[in-house]
């Protein structure tokens, strides 16, 4: 830890217990961050339930964690007098600096918690991970002129819910208003950190180049002992889908992995079973996948390292989607070998027939599939590249590093 160099982490969603990816990734990134700074998180989760899960963990022990509920206090300002609804509504408003955008309930309470706090400590950078949090900038400015501003970008938000537009899941306001707070980014950080290059670049397009941006990809530690006992199979039994069915590309990947390659797949190999982990209920089209003896839908598991274990194969078919694909990293690191679309691999440091089998078109994905369950010694191969991936550019150590030099540099 560098003497004199604190850190807020402002965390809008709950980390512990670090049951899925989203939280897995900040549950990490905390002590990654504490080898380098005093890190003080501010997060909406009870304390006693986070240090409960912490116990006597050595890499948490010197971090700061804060409950906004707690240290929240009405701002005196003259919003205070209006009725509750109107007084949410003009203060987020003010504080926005814009008549469209809806009120959010994190950075209502961020404003009440900021002044105060900033008063209290002297905080280097402040890192944010949504992109309404980012809100926050003016109020971090006027309370502390010399705090960097720093969010943390995990997906093209606009990209994302032009897709949800199109398929009539948003309406055209919340689409609008999703592409304001992302093209209005250059305004409202002093930095951003892309997961990707293809992010970085269109972030930096909606901002109309005005963004200082630098990419960081996701880490995710490294696995202690590699899966080995569907790697290790002469006749491979199962192979794995792992993403949550509420998330429209893997909705839609899934499906069409199903109608377009399952079939050929297990004509080759009549035994064998489709794994589907991942929360989200099926339905639509996909809840008559699951009428389907060959596929075996988990849902959502506390622990997926037994269906890794299980595995021979894991596919990602993603057709569409930004950010980095946290289920290629964690096969990575398990050591499970994969097969993906060039969309599923996007931002992820690879080469294809070394660390990874890449396909796009149905056919080719099949036999790519295929060919890995006939061949144990490939799949013997593509496990160690990636597990060697991991460990030089993806694990955590590695990217608390790289976030530290960045950070530095900002100086």
């Amino acid at each position: 830890m560098r003497p004199g160099q604190n850190l807020l982490l402002i965390l809008p969603f709950d980390v512990f217990p670090p049951d899925n990816g989203g939280k897995q990734t900040g549950y990490h990134m905390i002590p990654a961050l504490a080898k380098y700074y005093q890190v003080t998180v501010l997060q909406f989760q009870g304390l006693d339930e986070i240090y409960n899960c912490i116990g006597s963990d050595e890499a948490f022990r010197e971090v700061k964690f804060l409950n906004a509920n707690h240290e929240y206090a009405e701002p005196r300002d003259i919003f205070r007098f209006f009725p509750k609804k109107i007084k949410d509504a003009a203060r987020f408003r003010y504080h926005a600096r814009s008549l469209r955008l809806s009120a959010s309930s994190h950075v209502l309470s961020y404003i009440g918690i900021l002044p105060r706090l900033l008063k209290r400590n002297h905080f280097d950078f402040i890192i944010t991970e949504t992109n309404s949090d980012t809100l926050i900038y003016r109020t971090v400015k006027k309370y502390s002129p010399h705090t960097r501003l720093v969010f943390q970008n995990h997906n093209v938000d606009t990209d994302l819910a032009w897709a949800d537009l199109k398929n009539n899941k948003i309406t055209h306001s919340a689409y609008r208003q999703i592409l304001s707070l992302e093209s209005s980014l250059y305004k409202n950080t002093d930095h951003v950190l892309a997961v990707s290059q293809q992010d970085a670049d269109r972030l930096n397009e909606l901002n109309k180049n005005k963004l200082k941006v630098q990419v960081i990809q996701t880490g995710i530690p490294l696995q202690k002992y590699p899966a080995a006992k569907g790697l290790g199979q002469d006749m491979a039994g199962n192979i794995l889908f792992c993403g949550s069915l509420d998330y429209q590309p893997n909705y839609e990947g899934l499906l069409w992995f199903y109608r377009n390659c399952w079939k050929k797949i297990v004509s080759a190999f009549p035994r064998l079973k489709l794994t589907v982990v991942g929360s989200g209920d099926p339905h639509g089209s996909l809840a008559k996948i699951f009428e389907d003896g060959s596929v075996d839908f988990k849902g959502r598991v506390k622990e997926v390292y037994p269906y890794y274990d299980a595995a021979a194969v894991v596919v990602v078919p993603l057709l569409s989607g930004s950010g980095i694909r946290l289920k290629i990293l964690e096969a990575m690191s398990m050591g499970v070998p994969i097969v993906s679309t060039r969309k599923g691999a996007e931002g992820i440091r690879h080469t294809n027939g070394e660390n990874i089998l890449l396909a796009d078109e149905a056919d080719d994905f099949a036999r790519l599939v295929i060919s890995l369950l006939n061949d144990k010694n490939k799949r013997r191969a593509l496990s160690e590249a990636g597990r060697k991936t991991i460990q030089e550019y993806y694990d955590w150590p590695v990217i608390g590093q790289r976030i530290f030099k960045i950070l530095s540099g900002l100086n």
